[in-house]
């Protein structure tokens, strides 16, 4: 790794701690003489300021020394671990024997305290040698980039802002986590304002007024139980109201206004109620009213959150292309064999697509074995002998025109990140900088959630399964005299993700769903839909798989929202068989949703 890519990614980690050019040095002489990354000196600084009780922001020249020790005596410590773990005592011809739980903590933690660990590790090693690691690719590369020592190109385009998912998380302060959150309302108060051509601010609900105004809020519960129409409240933010909640009630005549589109020349369509849910921006028209409980606001009439700009209708870049998309788990739960990953290298064998997205988790940290530590190597080598192994062989010595990209879950064991919103990395270090030979492209590996692009379509992704946690959450109030109107419940939690312009916008998490979230609020606006609506949105879930299947004959399960298509792939094993797999197939011959077919196979 050279000097500038470690001085660049320092900066990253440590951020203004290393504006001194003498910390900065000792940092970078660090990195080289005891071969680490940027990153794992990181976490030293991390565990030395935490030891010490000091600023971990603060970096200066006074405390070099002192953190040189450390790292001393951090290996040390290491070397001794190793030694007593591998070497057996004087005089007793054998190694000592451990207990079967604190064997599995060692294989858990890539110990090689038997010679069988010893040579899976070594065989992992020489799948993806580090005798010649090149720098990693850098996270926001630019189309036609591509690592040093590999000319491939790999036509899955990460976004530019990939890089901002590098973050210290853990360190959230109650402050920075309300700015954040009463930001959001602020920013949605001005897109509802300038949508319809308000004359007056954005109301606050708890103050009376004589005519009716619009305020725009988060929608909160009142009770610790799944939200319903009766528990609504209403959070303005601290600009508009003092962030004072309100309860909501609607009136009997309540009105819904016309679904606004995202095409200017289109008119608008009529709508039959909105969705609500803990985390929701909403906007309403009303006043406050009195009633036996108290104050509460008085909902007249529903207004439809601002769309985003449509998705770009021209043709894609003068190419067609094929891809396929496949979600995690990729191994039942009664074994760690992969079968189901295996049908996922015979489908791509057989469809031979242009680009593979490979979806989180890859090792599940839910999987029974995993939870139990009842595996018999590292977890890292687990990852590298099933996975990244024989996708290897399929690339170079089948299909060398494969683009693969990878996107990590919250509950991957094979990530460094374990919050949400997540940076890009599956698998240990040195399969991230393996150089494949010159004429395969490096994989791409995408932030969770993450755009990317693929010959002009763009594509957006997560792997949390938002659409199960809305549909848990959501109540939904109808106009009046539109309670018996036919309802698209599916493509009514897709349109959340639109609307609240968000690849996860509920907040709080539910508690039992929590860990499959570990949402980092602070960060949140990561997980924001910006500028523009993506050509193609995939949201892998638990609930019944479906896609955009012909434009000609749209059946019940196509997802078309404001011309961006939904996909949920399902998962690759499916009741502990192989599963689902999405074939994306665009044709740059047609336009808008019409050039992006989707079939949903079975594996």
């Amino acid at each position: 790794m050279s000097q500038e890519v470690i001085q660049k990614e320092l900066m990253e980690l440590f951020g203004r701690s290393l504006e001194t050019p003498e910390v900065m040095a000792a940092c970078v002489t660090f990195c080289k003489t005891y071969a680490m990354s940027p990153e794992d000196l990181f976490y030293s600084w991390q565990s030395f300021t935490f030891n010490r009780k000091t600023d971990m922001g603060h970096f200066g020249s006074e405390q070099i020394p002192g953190f040189r020790d450390y790292i001393n005596a951090e290996l040390k410590n290491k070397v001794k671990q190793r030694t007593s773990t591998s070497t057996p005592a004087r005089g007793s011809g054998a190694a000592p024997k451990a207990t079967k739980s604190a064997y599995r903590a060692r294989v858990l933690a890539g110990a090689t305290a038997t010679p069988e660990s010893a040579l899976k590790s070594s065989l992992s090693r020489s799948v993806f040698p580090t005798d010649d690691v090149k720098p990693i690719l850098p996270l926001n590369v630019s189309e036609g980039a591509s690592r040093t020592g590999a000319p491939g190109k790999n036509i899955i385009v990460p976004a530019s802002n990939i890089s901002q998912f590098t973050y210290r998380y853990m360190y959230e302060k109650t402050i920075e986590r309300a700015n954040v959150l009463d930001s959001r309302i602020d920013e949605f108060g001005r897109y509802v304002s300038d949508f319809y051509s308000l004359t007056d601010d954005i109301a606050d609900p708890n103050l009376a007024t004589e005519e009716d105004v619009v305020v725009v809020g988060r929608i909160c519960d009142a009770t610790d139980s799944k939200l319903t129409e009766s528990s609504l409240l209403l959070e303005p933010s601290r600009w508009a109201g003092s962030g004072r909640r309100i309860p909501l009630k609607f009136a009997p005549n309540v009105r819904c206004a016309s679904q606004p589109s995202p095409d200017p020349q289109a008119s608008a369509a009529p709508r039959t109620g909105i969705g609500l849910f803990p985390g929701a921006i909403a906007a309403f028209r009303g006043a406050l009213a009195h009633g036996l409980e108290g104050p509460f606001f008085s909902v007249k009439e529903m207004l439809p959150l601002p769309p985003l700009k449509a998705p770009v209708l021209s043709k894609a870049s003068g190419r067609s292309f094929t891809a396929l998309v496949v979600s995690g788990p990729y191994t039942s739960d009664a074994d760690m064999h992969f079968e189901p990953f295996k049908a996922v290298l015979s489908a791509v064998r057989q469809a031979k697509p242009e680009a593979l997205i490979l979806l989180g988790p890859f090792l599940d940290s839910n999987h029974p074995l995993i939870r139990e530590g009842d595996i018999d190597q590292p977890i890292d080598n687990i990852f590298l002998s099933k996975i990244a192994a024989p996708l290897r062989d399929l690339v170079i010595k089948e299909q060398n025109n494969l683009s693969i990209a990878m996107m990590p879950s919250v509950r991957d064991m094979v990530t460094h990140k374990n919050v949400y919103p997540q940076g890009a990395g599956v698998g240990p270090t040195r399969y991230q900088i393996w150089n494949p030979p010159p004429h395969i492209s490096p994989t791409s590996f995408l932030s969770n959630p993450g755009a990317f692009s693929i010959h002009g379509v763009n594509f957006g992704a997560t792997t949390v399964d938002v659409l199960f946690h809305l549909r848990k959450q959501e109540v939904f109030k109808s106009a009046a005299g539109a309670e018996s109107a036919p309802r698209d419940a599916m493509g009514e939690l897709c349109r959340h993700i639109l609307d609240q312009r968000s690849y996860y916008p509920v907040f709080p998490v539910p508690y039992d769903l929590s860990a499959d979230v570990n949402l980092d609020v602070s960060h949140s606006q990561l997980l924001s839909i910006v500028d523009a609506a993506p050509d193609v949105i995939i949201v892998p879930s638990r609930l019944k798989e479906f896609a955009k299947a012909s434009t000609l004959n749209v059946s019940a399960e196509d997802i078309i929202v404001d011309n961006t298509v939904f996909i949920n792939p399902s998962a690759a094993t499916k009741f502990n068989a192989p599963g689902m797999v999405a074939r994306i197939t665009v044709d740059a011959m047609k336009q808008g949703p019409e050039r992006i077919a989707v079939d949903i196979v079975k594996l």
